[in-house]
């Protein structure tokens, strides 16, 4: 049977074999990357906090959050969340 991923991949009944068999295995040929911390989780109500910094310093946050498609509020959140978690 073939199937079509909500972002229009097609896949069939092999590749969902496939799939399976990797998991169970441990995914042995592929290289995995942590999750983002607590992704899964509910998201608490965020709360506005205020900081002061140089503006080359808001100038490279722009610019990194730019290269991950992300706005400066997400990427200011998933770098103080490593470095907090880690």
């Amino acid at each position: 049977m073939q199937y079509t991923s909500s972002n229009g991949i097609t896949f069939t009944d092999k590749d969902i074999e496939r799939w399976a068999n990797e998991a169970e295995q441990g995914f042995p040929n592929s290289t995995l990357e942590p999750a983002q911390p607590y992704e899964w989780e509910h998201k608490p109500t965020m709360q506005a906090r205020t900081i002061r910094a140089p503006q080359t310093v808001w100038n490279l946050l722009d610019q990194e959050a730019a290269k991950r498609s992300l706005t400066p509020s997400e990427y200011i959140r998933q770098v103080l969340t490593r470095s907090l978690v880690d």
